[in-house]
Parts: structure tokens; C-alpha cells; sequence
């Protein structure tokens, strides 16, 4: 297993709305489908915090195509 860098992406190349999901899962080597199923259920039960929590990352993660 290759290491991943200590820095979170944004993945412009399997992303749905920003890549925030798709980072996340690459850099914890997690399927894409299991986090955004994660958080959808996060969503659906806190959608301020989840939304507040999204917009943040979109904005502090830098966008770059992993592959």
C-alpha cells in the first residue's frame, strides 16, 4: 500500500458535487460510495453541521486530480 501525504485533497477526477468525499476516501483508502454514504446519513441527521463541515473543507482543500 502506497503512503498518502498528511495533506487532504479535493479529487477532481471522481467528484459529484466539489471532491471533498472522493479526497477523503483516497486519502484514508475507504471506498468513494462508503463516505458519501456516510455522509448523506450525517446530512440527513445534523444537515447544519454537516453542511457548515462541508463548506470548510471545500474551501481549506485544494483541488488537484489523484489518481
Amino acid at each position: 500500500m502506497a503512503k498518502s501525504s498528511s495533506t487532504y485533497y479535493r479529487d477532481a477526477l471522481n467528484k459529484k458535487i466539489s471532491g471533498v468525499c472522493a479526497g477523503f476516501a483516497k486519502h484514508h483508502h475507504l471506498p468513494i460510495w462508503l463516505v458519501r454514504l456516510a455522509v448523506i446519513i450525517v446530512f440527513l441527521n445534523a444537515p447544519f453541521i454537516m453542511a457548515a463541515l462541508y463548506l470548510v473543507c471545500h474551501l481549506i482543500f485544494e483541488e488537484q486530480i489523484l489518481v
